[in-house]
């Protein structure tokens, strides 16, 4: 004849209690800084990029409205002129 399962209950030590208290204590600040580390690296990444941009559109404005630079349309009136 087949036994029958009985369930068993489980106790638990009162000690066991404060485990996931304490390692939520533990993993949490670990978890806020790599987030916030992830954030500050893509601000970081986003303001370099735009610094670059500046610097680019900075040397073409002075390339382009030097007292020695020919204005590409001034160049073309000169040339149909003559």
């Amino acid at each position: 004849m087949p036994r029958k399962h009985t369930p068993r209950t489980v106790t638990r030590s009162p000690a066991l209690g404060g485990q996931g208290l304490v390692e939520f204590a533990l993993v949490v600040p670990f978890a806020v800084m790599l987030i916030f580390g992830v954030i500050s690296l893509g601000l970081w990444v986003f303001y370099q990029q735009q610094v670059t941009n500046v610097a680019r559109e900075a040397a073409r404005f002075a390339a382009i409205h030097s007292s020695t630079a020919i204005c590409p349309t001034a160049a073309l009136a000169i040339s149909w002129a003559n």
